[in-house]
């Protein structure tokens, strides 16, 4: 093909060449009359040559006759221009010129309908093109010699497949090689080497603009001077399909291998036996089993092996006959102990419908029902003690028998979170385990201990009498108060102890359980170590809790809880020093609550966070009118805060938002902290009272000295102002109460901070004070609490 298309390019330019001669020669010869027709007949002819070897190759008969009888013509005409006398001799034969002008006519004519034809051919191919080309996945490249680039033509179905927004790419022979992967080492660096993969030849091509590779198939090579053309076709899907079958077939081939090995050598125990119980294949696994059997178990009947292990019941063999499949559960005895192992058998059937072979899998199970049975007894029983938990107390407990008398104690550990806190969890482990040991040892045979939740914990005793309760009672009597020794730790611990009777105080289990628990609650509110027994008032009581929590929620959302203030006097100039914000609640139905009724409520209801962020930003909003006052605009603002809200991670930044919105500088804010705070643990405190000196606030300990605080603690922690329990200002007549002020007022010098006194309610306990040094004063003498209400002006 490609000599064909040389010789057509040699005979296009000799066809020009002569040309250039005979004009060369008829423009140098004198003698020659009418040198422009010459010149034009000639050019004539050689068009009509070139036109034919245009067409050579053309399937349109007319338009390639019409071309070469036209050349001819033109020919002819030229002969007549050399030669006269033939022009005149044709001219004067009236018929010959007029036959001979008609042909030309008609060849004219027959020229202009070939190629009329030829172009609705060339339009038709250009359709078949078009339709055939951009509706398949068609790449079209050029490679071009003269500029070493690579132009690649993609078909619309070919760039829609792959999001190729742009019809051409262009490349050097560099890259375009390094985008085809190189199987043999076989690189396209030139035109002949990519001529040379030939067609048929696979490519892998990585284009710039495709994520993974594409395989293409060269359907068509041309070569021309110094271009090549390539044509290739999209068979990435076919080669993807065609790799993913052959992986199959191998993976087929593979699992079929080690099917056979997998069922010779699992540790499934697998078999197949004929319908009389006949075994003809075990598994290795399954051979195993019977060690007994020396020359194995092939050929042995199963019903008779089986009933050599124990297990008389055969049912699962006429029931898989009958039925063609069941399922089981068998105990063998090995070497390792008893296995248990679950069976799935199935029927395998001939052409006639009959049982012909019976296959059995059966997998051990053993480890499964250990862990199940582990997890059942974890699910149960406390991790810790060892004990039942709540769950497993309930599952015990519904077991009992009715008819006979049941006592619930509840037993609360008091305070052994505080414990926790301040010594470590180990600690808190070591003696709660120990607790659960007292609490075993005080129980008869047949009682429930169980650790219920946390610190609590629950022993039920079954038909029990008055003598038995009163055994019982004196037991656990003896360890309501105990001293426990733990690494050279010393710790006292109450635990608080309610009871209640079945069906005497309640008619089912769980809920003598929750009444005992609330006989423990008043326990805990007892200044006695007793044992308290449960009575209908304690429902009561709960239920008036519940309705006070219920009104109180109502209150905070219905912003009913108003806020007070009471002054904090500096005696040496009367002016006020700070001014305390105290919430007050007084109920439309209930009349006053008391605040640390209501508190306490807030706390066990978990309305507290509600409550104390309605309490601090009702207080921040009065704080900024009332001081606009000319009295109180050095004045700051003290906010008492309970420990769960000053150890919320965010409060301080919630305060801080609060002050900035009603423009409250932060070191006009006081954050009260409770002492009971401290008995949680100290570096926790600190790191939260260090947030809020870090957003600019005072800190005061309250209540100095009425609890958990001694002397040691103002060392580990940081604050700016004491208060002094009002315990030690009501009694300041006592020496040694006036001894532990001053010595706290000294403290208080020299780390140059403030002290204020609490509960100052007589002049001369404010003298008394004044004498001490102590100038900043709070309590009934000065102010009570109450609204402060600003006239605007």
């Amino acid at each position: 093909m490609i000599i064909k298309q040389k010789s057509t390019l040699i005979l296009y330019l000799l066809s020009i060449l002569s040309y250039i001669l005979f004009y060369t020669f008829i423009v140098g010869f004198d003698q020659a009359h009418d040198k422009d027709y010459l010149i034009f007949i000639s050019a004539v002819v050689i068009v009509f040559f070139q036109l034919l070897l245009i067409h050579m190759k053309s399937n349109n008969r007319l338009l390639k006759s019409s071309i070469i009888f036209l050349m001819f013509f033109s020919l002819f005409e030229l002969l007549k221009f050399i030669y006269p006398s033939l022009h005149s001799f044709m001219y004067e034969k009236l018929i010959l010129r007029t036959i001979y002008e008609s042909l030309i006519m008609i060849l004219i004519g027959c020229h202009g309908i070939g190629i009329y034809l030829e172009l609705l051919n060339q339009e038709k191919q250009k359709t078949i093109h078009i339709g055939t080309y951009e509706s398949n996945e068609v790449l079209f490249i050029e490679l071009l010699e003269v500029t070493k680039k690579v132009r690649i033509e993609y078909s619309e179905s070919f760039a829609k497949k792959y999001h190729i927004e742009h019809k051409v790419s262009i490349y050097t022979f560099d890259s375009f090689n390094d985008m085809i992967a190189h199987h043999e080492n076989n690189p396209c660096k030139t035109i002949d080497d990519c001529i040379r993969f030939g067609e048929n030849h696979k490519l892998s091509v990585k284009f710039p603009d495709i994520q993974d590779q594409v395989h293409l198939l060269i359907k068509r090579t041309m070569k021309l001077q110094k271009r090549a053309m390539l044509i290739l076709i999209d068979i990435t899907n076919l080669s993807l399909a065609e790799l993913t079958l052959e992986k199959s077939r191998k993976t087929i081939d593979q699992l079929e291998t080690e099917s056979q090995k997998i069922i010779k050598n699992t540790g499934v125990y697998i078999s197949k036996m004929k319908p009389d119980g006949t075994i003809i294949f075990a598994s290795d696994a399954l051979s195993s089993l019977y060690t007994k059997e020396k020359e194995g178990i092939i050929g042995l009947n199963a019903i008779k092996l089986s009933e050599k292990q124990g297990n008389t019941d055969h049912s699962w063999f006429t029931h898989t006959l009958e039925e063609g499949h069941s399922l089981g559960n068998s105990t063998v005895l090995t070497k390792q102990g008893l296995r248990h192992i679950t069976w799935k058998n199935d029927c395998l059937y001939n052409d006639q419908g009959e049982v012909e072979y019976l296959i059995t899998v059966g997998t051990d199970v053993t480890d499964i029902t250990n862990l199940n049975q582990k997890l059942k007894y974890q699910s149960t029983h406390d991790t810790l003690t060892g004990l039942l938990n709540y769950q497993g107390l309930i599952e015990h407990i519904s077991n009992l028998d009715t008819s006979k008398k049941i006592v619930s104690f509840f037993i609360d550990i008091k305070d052994l979170s505080n414990v926790r806190d301040y010594y470590g969890n180990d600690i808190g482990d070591i003696i709660l385990e120990r607790i659960a040991k007292e609490l075993t040892c005080c129980a008869f045979d047949g009682d429930l201990v169980s650790r219920y939740y946390g610190d609590q914990f629950v022993i039920i005793s079954h038909d029990i009498n008055e003598k038995k309760l009163t055994q019982k009672i004196s037991h656990l009597n003896k360890h309501i108060l105990s001293l426990y020794h733990v690494n050279q730790i010393h710790v006292q611990i109450k635990k608080s102890i309610g009871y209640a009777i079945y069906p005497d105080d309640a008619d089912t289990f769980e809920k003598l359980i929750t009444e005992s628990s609330l006989a423990m609650k008043k326990a805990q509110n007892s200044k006695h170590n007793e044992i308290i027994k449960y009575n209908s008032t304690m429902t009561d009581d709960l239920n008036q809790n519940i309705s006070i929590a219920y009104h109180l929620h109502q209150a905070i959302i219905n912003q009913k809880i108003e806020v007070y203030f009471q002054k904090v006097i500096n005696t040496k100039n009367h002016q006020v020093y700070c001014i305390e914000a105290l919430a007050r609640w007084r109920d439309e139905t209930m009349g006053f609550i008391r605040p640390d009724y209501f508190f306490e409520v807030a706390q066990n209801s978990n309305l507290i966070d509600l409550l104390e962020d309605y309490v601090v930003y009702e207080a921040i909003k009065s704080f900024s009118h009332i001081k606009k006052n000319e009295l109180f605009k050095d004045t700051k603002l003290s906010l008492n805060l309970t420990p769960q809200t000053l150890l919320k991670n965010g409060f301080a930044k919630t305060i801080s938002k609060h002050i900035t919105d009603h423009d409250i500088l932060p070191k006009e804010v006081i954050i009260e902290v409770s002492e009971n705070t401290f008995v949680h643990n100290l570096d926790t405190c600190n790191h939260f009272i260090k947030t809020y000196q870090n957003e600019g606030f005072l800190i005061a300990i309250d209540d100095f000295g009425s609890q958990f605080s001694s002397l040691s603690i103002l060392e580990k922690i940081s604050y700016d102002i004491i208060k002094i329990d009002g315990s030690f200002i009501q009694a300041l007549d006592q020496e040694k109460n006036m001894i532990i002020i001053k010595m706290i007022k000294s403290l208080a010098e020299v780390g140059n901070k403030q002290m204020i006194a609490e509960a100052v309610e007589t002049k001369e306990i404010s003298e008394k004070l004044c004498d001490m040094g102590c100038v900043l004063q709070q309590g009934y003498y000065f102010h009570k609490p109450e609204k402060i209400v600003i006239q605007e002006k």
